[in-house]
């Protein structure tokens, strides 16, 4: 019962700190999700598996080749990115992004877009914490894309800004494992999961 209650008590500090330097999201990776879900965390996504890669450990091949060219998304490819993240939120494998997000990531250099030549298939950003944290996020490819190792060109262009970025370590919150364990990520413990929680503006 006291372990029960210092770890509600942690929880309530942690929120109030956000709340204080106005973060609006928060996110945990925790095997206790009773401890988080009593004050309002919430498991969105199901089924979605967190993962891991520490960068100065990974050893990774080139991936295979893609027939788009994956390059940094700019503001005339806003419409295709949220068409393309939208398709991923009505699948309920991804979280919605608002446009003035998508304006912010492009803006640092931290939106990628799978260009065929005739369409934007595909796009994954990278969302820095941290100096040290970062997570792959928005991955999508279309549907008449995949399986063609396009996902995991536009996870590696996220890993390569991060190493430029100096981040010691990359998360994502994923339903597809494999195509992150290509590019070395590693599965987080069997009963971890990952909760949100969103604090008011």
């Amino acid at each position: 019962q006291r372990r029960k209650e210092a770890g509600s008590y942690l929880v309530k500090q942690v929120i109030s700190e956000a709340e204080r330097l106005k973060i609006l999201r928060l996110l945990t990776i925790t095997s206790q999700p009773e401890y988080f879900a009593a004050h309002g965390f919430k498991e969105e996504l199901k089924g979605q598996r967190p993962m891991f890669m520490t960068l100065a450990d990974e050893d990774r091949k080139t991936p295979p080749t893609c027939p788009a060219s994956i390059r940094l998304a700019t503001a005339d490819d806003i419409p295709d990115v949220q068409a393309l993240i939208g398709s991923g939120v009505a699948e309920g494998h991804l979280l919605p992004r608002s446009k003035n997000e998508i304006e912010d990531q492009i803006r640092e250099g931290l939106f990628w877009v799978a260009d065929t030549g005739k369409e934007v298939a595909g796009c994954c950003t990278l969302d820095v914490y941290t100096e040290e944290l970062g997570e792959e996020r928005s991955l999508y490819v279309k549907e008449d894309q995949r399986g063609k190792h396009i996902a995991q060109n536009l996870i590696e262009e996220g890993i390569l800004e991060a190493q430029r970025r100096r981040l010691r370590r990359l998360i994502a919150i994923t339903h597809e494992p494999d195509v992150f364990r290509h590019r070395g990520f590693k599965d987080a413990l069997k009963d971890q999961k990952a909760l949100f929680m969103n604090l008011a503006a």
